[in-house]
């Protein structure tokens, strides 16, 4: 409650409305007294919310949180296709060579198998020395024959051949007593081999000669013959003449 005192500063209760001062009055207050309870809220009002006033600035960054624990794993998403395989990478270097293992045990010997067969021998050895003319056929007198179920058999001047592959040789060297060129023609069945022919040329006063060796094979029994083909009329030769049946 306001008090109100005089000039002299005495205090009356309701002096204002009960006595005059000389000089005027005027209000004194005493302490305050304490604070009452807050009363209920009163209703919100009705106005209209002011517009919002600008942002503040951004305070401190406050100290990191404690981690939380880790969630569930969750489920695996599909598999994606398959990359491009990328390119080889250089090799290795070759690791060392491990230890050589322990040699194992012998295994029995096996039973002996049969003897091989051995291929049935046919072989001729044949030879003449003689003055042979121009197209005509070497005379080939038996040396050394061994034909078994007759597989060679020699002639006059041809040599029978059964059917089977044969290895024949031949040599003709010419004395030298006349001048020229010769050339030893194989004939099979009359047919000339020239791929097995060879040539020489004869000097006067030296000797010279040629050779050959070649492989047939026949499915029927054949004739083998050795033709002459000289520049000159004649020549002394002599001819050798190796036949090996090989199969």
């Amino acid at each position: 409650m306001a008090n109100c005192c005089c000039n002299n500063n005495s205090q009356f209760a309701g002096c204002a409305s009960i006595f005059g001062c000389n000089g005027g009055w005027r209000p004194v207050y005493g302490p305050t007294g304490p604070t009452g309870p807050m009363g209920p809220a009163g209703p919100s009002g009705g106005g209209i919310t002011g517009p919002t006033g600008p942002a503040g600035e951004i305070g401190p960054t406050g100290p990191a949180g404690e981690i939380g624990p880790t969630g569930p794993a969750g489920e695996m998403g599909p598999t994606g296709p398959a990359g491009e395989i990328g390119p080889t990478g250089p090799a290795g270097k070759m690791g060392p060579t491990g230890p050589a293992g322990e040699i194992g045990p012998t295994g029995p010997t096996g039973p002996t198998g049969p003897a091989p067969e051995l291929p049935e021998l046919a072989f001729a050895q044949l030879a003449e020395s003689q003055t042979i003319t121009n197209g005509a056929l070497y005379a080939m007198t038996p040396q050394t024959v061994q034909r078994q179920q007759r597989d060679i058999t020699p002639g006059q001047n041809v040599v029978t051949l059964q059917a089977g592959t044969y290895m024949i040789s031949y040599t003709v060297t010419t004395d030298g007593t006349t001048a020229g060129d010769y050339r030893v023609i194989p004939l099979l069945n009359g047919t000339a081999l020239t791929l097995y022919s060879a040539a020489e040329t004869s000097t006067a006063g030296e000797q010279s000669g040629v050779s050959a060796t070649f492989i047939i094979t026949t499915a029927v029994a054949a004739s083998l013959q050795l033709q002459a083909s000289l520049s000159a009329a004649s020549m002394n030769q002599t001819l050798s003449i190796s036949i090996l049946k090989i199969a």
